[in-house]
């Protein structure tokens, strides 16, 4: 699973599932847990088009999951 980030949007996180987005002074915590074990959860780059032909450089936070399903994963989002 991918999470795309809008470019102006700046994310920081840890190897725990635990992101904090920012952007124009407003803040947001992603928490990505669960039962799945084998999961890899990292910040990616990635591409955003506003309109065709428009490509800008930008992030996307991306859950990989190797186990058979099914897979229990949670996100929880929070306005800070």
């Amino acid at each position: 699973s991918n999470f795309h980030l809008h470019p102006d949007v700046k994310v920081s996180g840890n190897e725990d599932g635990k992101y904090l987005l920012e952007n124009s002074g407003e803040n947001i915590s992603i928490k990505i847990s669960g039962e799945a074990v084998n999961k890899t959860i990292g910040i990616n780059d990635s591409v955003y088009s506003a309109k065709y032909g428009c490509i800008t450089k930008s992030k996307k936070i991306t859950v990989i999951i190797k186990e058979k399903f099914p897979a229990v994963v949670e996100t929880e989002i929070q306005l800070l």
